[in-house]
């Protein structure tokens, strides 16, 4: 982890839990279970939602009731995962739209900065 970088607190993926720092002795951790929860979280933030920042976040708003959402979502899905701290590439990318739900899951396949090792998640989104 370089000095300046943004980290996340790194919590237990059974629990949600901060770690025991007796046991591990780190609170922030660098490893590709934090990286993969720190892409969630850059997801799930709705641009505008957090006080101290207001352009962080997802432009959720700005995709919504757009003939070409599926175009202008990849776009921002991408830009936001490759943005993400410990990401260095987006190996894959894919976007179902269920319009009779209306709910948008989101699959994506990266690699981290630390090894080869496939970071991936799901996210499903309701518009």
């Amino acid at each position: 982890m370089k000095t300046g970088e943004p980290v996340d607190l790194y919590l237990d993926p059974v629990t949600g839990d901060l770690p025991n720092l007796a046991v591990d002795g780190l609170l922030f951790s660098m490893n590709n279970e934090a990286i993969a929860q720190g892409v969630y979280t850059r997801l799930s933030l709705v641009k505008g939602e957090w006080f101290a920042d207001l352009s962080a976040g997802f432009p959720h708003y700005e995709i919504v009731g757009r003939k070409d959402i599926i175009t202008k979502a990849r776009a921002a899905y991408r830009s936001t995962i490759l943005g993400s701290p410990g990401i260095e590439s987006l190996d894959s990318l894919i976007l179902d739209m269920d319009k009779t739900t209306r709910v948008l899951t989101v699959t994506w396949s990266a690699r981290g900065k630390l090894d080869d090792t496939p970071i991936a998640g799901t996210l499903p989104v309701s518009f």
